[in-house]
């Protein structure tokens, strides 16, 4: 047995009694029932957080909160669609129930049925319970210290978080894939006033490892610092123009754009709804620049996993080669109706749902462009900094996203800052306008890598890409 399966055996299956062995007889019973394929998901996830928050005038605010969660589904997937039984109880009766219960639903597109509730209360923090305390004095000293970075702060807010989760897949036949996935989240959030105006600056970092040294003082003043310039730059900013020029997106949190697009536009059960940009695969689809992969077993970034959520193991997928799309992230039941092999990009929010192609960790490769060119070819357009969760529609490919960090670029140098941009085109408008791309590399590193449904427990993924410049893109005021 390797380790992983050891582990995740013990803290998933042994306080309930069960074993691997009975997890794999289970999974045996689902072979044969029409299916082109059958497996077994069992979850356990812990989210927990300490968040620390002292205003002017004001008492601090010290709240804790931890959410456990944990289930198992019996799945069965047919070529109209997927059955699931699921239980929120581990236990050898749950396991049954769910295989027998898949075995009798229709043969309906979507199923999802819930077949037992359970006591929730079991031991599984992130945070030994006996360190609560230190985490509230290491939120207590990072507020402390942000307030001693300018006079004007009026508020301070720390959160520490925590997720921790343990998996198991079982395939009838004897397959079994276990991983186990930790996040560490950091962030502060600023209030300044000045002059009667009153603004707000935040900042996340997250780290894919079990490691609480990355809960550290040091990091913390990191983060506060750059909270407090960004405060500082919402309080300075001026009306950004509008209108279409040359836009510039550097690495970090820049990429959010780019994975809320092409990220989504190329998982395969989102790409037959993309009806406003045609993307058949091995056609030019992009810039001969554009070169995007997936990859979910990349070291030590936020989206890597050993295998996805139905034991497929991860690895490098490439979608996009000099403009020309190679091919989508699939999960089981995608690729077996494509023809073609799993990427390792089949992903669940927790055990009540089917799993679905989802991305990873998606990054644009660097150019042969410097950075510092880019900058200067640009007689007049925007450097985006930051770039917020937005709205991107499959059925027209359009898309706006708020910039919450810019700067004007006059005569190929970055000058005043400016906020009120909306950043607005289409999927074929960013992917072929690329006209330049970076030798540089980023990753956004705060909580927008959380994809999904909007629950605390979405997918971890991470994206990011080089210093880009891209051209036909149009800044519209944010309403």
């Amino acid at each position: 047995m390797n380790k992983t399966l050891e582990i995740v055996s013990e803290r998933l299956l042994a306080p309930h009694g069960l074993t691997l062995e009975n997890v794999s007889e289970a999974a045996d019973k689902l072979a044969g029932q029409d299916a082109l394929f059958s497996d077994m998901y069992l979850q356990t996830s812990t989210v927990q957080s300490i968040t620390v928050q002292k205003a002017d005038q004001g008492s601090e605010s010290v709240e804790t909160y931890i959410d456990i969660d944990r289930g198992v589904n019996a799945r069965v997937a047919t070529r109209n669609g997927n059955r699931l039984a699921f239980s929120n109880t581990i236990s050898s009766e749950a396991l049954n129930r769910t295989v027998q219960t898949v075995g009798t639903m229709g043969q309906g597109i979507e199923h999802a049925l819930k077949v037992g509730m359970g006591d929730l209360l079991v031991t599984d923090n992130v945070f030994q319970a006996s360190d609560r305390e230190d985490k509230v004095e290491l939120a207590r000293s990072i507020q402390a210290y942000a307030r001693t970075l300018d006079p004007h702060v009026r508020e301070v807010k720390v959160g520490i978080f925590g997720i921790s989760q343990h998996v198991l897949v079982a395939r009838p036949g004897g397959g079994l894939a276990a991983d186990i996935r930790p996040l560490l989240m950091f962030n502060v959030a600023i209030k300044i006033e000045r002059d009667g105006r009153c603004v707000e600056g935040g900042y996340n970092a997250s780290l894919p490892l079990h490691d609480l040294a990355f809960l550290n003082e040091e990091r913390g003043k990191v983060i506060a610092r750059e909270a407090l310039r960004i405060a500082r730059f919402n309080l300075e900013a001026t009306t950004a123009p509008t209108g279409a020029m040359p836009v510039i997106l550097p690495p970090g949190e820049a990429s959010t754009l780019m994975m809320y697009t092409v990220g989504r536009a190329l998982e395969a059960h989102q790409h037959p709804a993309l009806k406003g940009y045609a993307m058949p695969i091995g056609k030019q689809v992009a810039s001969s620049l554009c070169n995007i992969i997936d990859d979910g077993a990349l070291v030590g970034a936020v989206g890597t996993m050993r295998v996805d959520d139905e034991g497929t193991a991860t690895q490098r997928t490439d979608l996009i080669e000099n403009g020309v799309l190679k091919g989508l992230m699939h999960d089981r039941l995608s690729a077996e109706l494509a023809g073609v092999a799993p990427t390792g990009n089949g992903r669940r929010d927790r055990y009540s749902i089917p799993p679905k192609a989802r991305r990873t960790n998606l990054r644009l490769l660097p150019g042969q462009s410097e950075p510092g060119e880019i900058i200067e070819s640009v007689k007049r357009g925007i450097y985006c900094a930051q770039v917020n969760l937005g709205r991107f529609t499959l059925e027209d490919a359009n898309f706006a996203f708020p910039v919450t960090e810019a700067y004007l670029i006059e005569n190929g140098k970055i000058t005043a800052p400016v906020s009120g941009a909306m950043l607005t085109g289409n999927l074929g408008t960013f992917l072929n306008g690329m006209s330049m791309v970076g030798t540089d590399q980023g990753v956004d590193t705060g909580m927008t890598n959380l994809c999904g449904t909007g629950r605390v427990m979405a997918t971890p993924a991470s994206h990011g890409h080089p210093t880009i410049r891209v051209d036909g893109l149009v800044i519209e005021p944010t309403v």
